[in-house]
């Protein structure tokens, strides 16, 4: 594939810079080109033969040649991107041109692969100019082939274009079009190989619409698959293209190129209140309770609030044929039904019934009997049992033996009067015993308990009656049946040192962020960030970690300052502020903290005027015989590197770490040997550090560049330490020895990790 665009830049080459060519008419060479295609177009090949059918002179059949070449790389272009955009292996192609057609092929192919994946369409920039074109293509016009019977696209070189009728110009064509061809297209307009038409198309990110003229934006986002990914992305068309953005809950990753869920219960971006649990969910969170509802009630999903539960409603209670279910909070209770007078109740019909069966005048007593009225009868002057004598009427009324006194029920029944008479009832919270002919207490709270007191209560039979208990946690109303929860925050009962929250029978003492609940379940114990994390294995603060009452705080160690987000620390650069004011001073900044190196030359060394950090020889002539003088460097230089603690360069892939390369004479009659020597190491602070040896270090001759070499660090080393390294290099032109060059490179080490290294 690569040859294509060669052939183009040969193309232009022969048109530009060959002094003949320079002279013909433009449009002759535009012909030239023209036939060459259209050769192509007839026999599907570009031999010499094919072109020599042309009766020019000179260079036309070699532009036509070229143009033939173009046609068929272009034509084997085109069916690899088909082959791919159909879903064929790109492996199975053994034809001429394969070369062009299989890269097209894996180019289309590897973009729809990404695509489907949802992946970013980036071609790697190693990829060939055409690769990359086939590339972004297939990326965004996936589907054309769906679309192709609309637009009536087919695919070219450099993008999809349209080829259509109505197009059509009655003109003599080149391979260019002209200004008023140009003006008939929105965007981009060539001619078509072989026809007297040309062809509009449209830029990448554009379709040609159904005038084969102008040109309407690709909404990629609407495409199938989406070119974002619908879990974390949000699509956004542009003109001409399109961009993902991440969704609310989710941020960008550099390391991945993805959108990673958010942890906003780790990071307290929740707002879930006391007595729930934030739990953390993809792109958001949600909150549940830590505390059931209890009997009686149900939690509602939407409001995450307590509802009582009605049995009354549901069906749900255990009320009998007589009584009515009436509903409470959190329970329910049966109550018994009564008519009015003159009815009873019949579970039969399920209501209350007119009592009949006794005549005018009379009632229904409950003892079944017709009781009632009078008749006058002449007797002598006395009165039947029940009744007495009403001295001024002289009618015989009736005896209300009960206001009287004068019955016999004994005190567990009751009197009733009646018409000439009175009869003993059973109190209430008693009941007839038939055998032994008495009243006797009834249990109420038997089989009833749940009836008769609320949830939360218990049922105590007492003669005559009964009476309820309540749980813990709850208060009898005033109704004596149910059973009210206690608001122990309210009334000062509970005790809690920070918040108190009520819960049904009960409380629950709630702290505040940074606190957690005592063992007594009021008091409230301050939280060790500090400890916690540093036991977990993720340290809250970068520096040192002070825990303060309910929070904590970070400092920083000396040479370091807190960073807007209170927990990292930031490296000052003491080097800007001018600490080293000596003339002669070098400042070397390090991971926190900083040195000041003077710079003194050895005797018979003088100060390099263009180099603060190097010495030279006074004098660089020496006597052959006088070795001293042969063998003392020409120059010193000075090398300062600052590293942090325990660079673990490994981590990234590498086997080295480069600190810094030396460069010598380029000449090929000059060359250099490299000696590296441990000049001392000092160890600093209070802790055990394992000093640096010969062995940490190497010196690697480059490859690229003549008499150039790079000082290795092999292996991570610990500090604070400060490591003298002499590196010395000795140079021999045409075989002679040719004096010396000493490197004096002093490393420090800092006492703190980080992967960052800084070299002065």
């Amino acid at each position: 594939m690569s040859n294509l665009p060669m052939l183009n830049l040969l193309l232009l080459l022969l048109l530009f810079y060959q002094p003949h060519v320079v002279e013909a008419n433009q449009s002759s060479l535009a012909e030239c080109c023209l036939e060459g295609k259209k050769a192509y177009a007839i026999s599907k090949q570009c031999t010499k033969t094919t072109v020599e059918k042309i009766d020019q002179a000179g260079f036309c059949p070699r532009v036509a040649s070229i143009c033939c070449l173009v046609a068929f790389y272009e034509t084997k272009c085109s069916e690899g991107k088909s082959i791919a955009l159909a879903g064929d292996s790109c492996e199975a192609l053994d034809a001429p041109g394969r070369e062009q057609t299989k890269e097209c092929c894996e180019c289309c192919s590897l973009a729809k692969e990404m695509k489907k994946q949802g992946k970013q369409c980036n071609a790697p920039v190693d990829f060939s100019a055409n690769c990359k074109a086939v590339f972004d293509q297939c990326c965004r016009y996936e589907s054309a082939a769906s679309r192709d019977e609309q637009s009536n696209l087919q695919t070219d070189f450099a993008e999809f274009t349209a080829s259509v009728s109505s197009t059509t110009v009655g003109l003599d064509l080149s391979e260019q079009c002209d200004e008023e061809e140009e003006k008939f297209c929105e965007q981009q307009c060539r001619r078509v190989p072989g026809q007297k038409s040309i062809s509009c198309s449209c830029r990448a990110g554009y379709m040609l619409n159904a005038d084969g003229r102008t040109c309407s934006d690709v909404n990629e986002c609407e495409e199938n698959p989406p070119p974002c990914d619908v879990v974390s992305q949000i699509c956004e068309n542009t003109i001409g293209s399109f961009r993902c953005s991440c969704m609310n809950g989710f941020a960008w990753n550099e390391t991945t190129n993805l959108c990673v869920d958010i942890d906003e219960c780790l990071l307290f971006r929740d707002n879930c209140i006391a007595g729930q649990r934030c739990i953390n969910t993809i792109g958001s969170w949600r909150c549940i309770r830590t505390m059931s509802c209890g009997t009686g009630y149900y939690l509602d999903s939407e409001s995450d609030s307590c509802v009582d539960i009605d049995e009354c409603a549901l069906g749900t209670h255990n009320c009998g044929p007589g009584f009515t279910c009436r509903n409470t909070h959190g329970s329910f209770r049966c109550e018994r039904r009564f008519c009015p007078s003159g009815q009873q109740w019949n579970s039969t019909a399920k209501r209350c019934v007119t009592i009949s069966g006794c005549s005018h005048g009379f009632y229904l007593a409950s003892d079944g009997s017709c009781q009632g009225s009078y008749y006058c009868k002449d007797l002598p002057r006395a009165c039947a049992p029940g009744y007495q004598l009403n001295p001024v009427t002289s009618v015989c009324e009736d005896i209300d033996e009960c206001m009287k006194g004068t019955h016999t029920c004994p005190n567990v029944e009751s009197c009733v009067n009646s018409i000439g008479g009175y009869h003993c009832e059973c109190r209430s919270g008693f009941r007839f015993n038939s055998v032994i002919k008495k009243c006797e207490d009834i249990n109420e709270c038997q089989n009833r308990s749940s009836v008769l007191c609320s949830t939360h209560g218990s049922c105590v039979n007492t003669v005559g009656s009964f009476h309820c208990v309540c749980d813990p946690g709850y208060e009898l109303s005033s109704d004596g049946r149910q059973c009210v929860d206690v608001d122990e925050c309210r009334t000062g009962t509970a005790q809690c040192e920070h918040r108190c929250v009520n819960i049904p029978g009960s409380y629950q003492c709630v702290c505040e962020r940074g606190y957690s609940l005592g063992v007594d379940g009021r008091s409230c114990v301050d939280i060790d960030e500090c400890k916690m994390w540093n036991t977990q294995g993720t340290a809250m603060c970068m520096g040192k970690c002070i825990n303060t009452a309910g929070s904590f705080r970070c400092e920083c160690p000396p040479g370091f300052r807190l960073n807007s987000d209170s927990r990292t620390c930031e490296d000052i650069d003491e080097c800007q502020q001018g600490l080293c004011s000596k003339d002669d001073d070098i400042c070397v900044n390090l991971y926190g903290g900083y040195r000041c190196h003077q710079i003194i030359c050895p005797q018979n060394y003088q100060r390099d005027l263009r180099f603060k950090n190097r010495c030279t020889r006074k004098t660089l002539f020496c006597l052959p015989s006088d070795r001293d003088c042969m063998n003392a460097p020409m120059s010193i230089l000075y090398n300062f590197i600052a590293l942090t603690n325990e660079l673990r360069f490994q981590d990234f892939g590498m086997n080295a770490l480069p600190l810094i390369t030396f460069n010598g004479p380029v000449n090929a009659e000059t060359s250099v040997q490299y000696e590296l020597q441990l000049d001392r190491v000092v160890t600093l602070g209070s802790k055990t550090v394992k000093p640096a040896t010969r062995a940490s270090f190497s010196v690697q001759k480059l490859i690229t560049k003549p008499n150039a070499a790079v000082l290795n660090l092999i292996e991570p080393l610990q500090g604070p330490q400060q490591v003298d390294l002499d590196l010395i290099m000795h140079f021999r032109h045409a075989g002679n020895f040719g004096g010396r060059s000493l490197s004096k490179i002093v490393l420090h080490v800092s006492e703190y990790k980080e992967n960052h290294f800084s070299l002065f």
